[in-house]
């Protein structure tokens, strides 16, 4: 079963691209993302991933699939105005 959901007012702080363990050919996408305070590590799809900037805030449409137990950010509806970094600044992403 898929249950799908809303996740508003994420600030995305990192992101993170892993190669898969039993496949390597496969390749999984996550972002660290703040809210009410707290920064937790989320699986997203590969479109979310390269549509979200660091240091930018969206709000996410999400899926909850219950036969893997797997919470996912799937898509963007909506973009925030503002930033935490001026226009120009590097961000750093992290490639394990």
């Amino acid at each position: 079963m898929i249950i799908n959901g809303k996740f508003d007012n994420g600030l995305v702080m990192t992101k993170k691209e892993i190669q898969g363990k039993k496949d390597p050919s496969k390749t999984y996408f996550s972002l660290g993302v703040i809210a009410d305070n707290e920064l937790g590590e989320i699986g997203c799809t590969e479109d979310v991933y390269n549509f979200c900037e660091v240091g930018k805030t969206y709000d996410f449409a999400t899926a909850f699939r219950s036969e893997y137990q797997q919470f996912l950010l799937t898509g963007v509806t909506n973009v925030h105005k503002g930033s935490l970094f001026p226009a120009g600044a590097e961000t750093v992403v992290d490639k394990k």
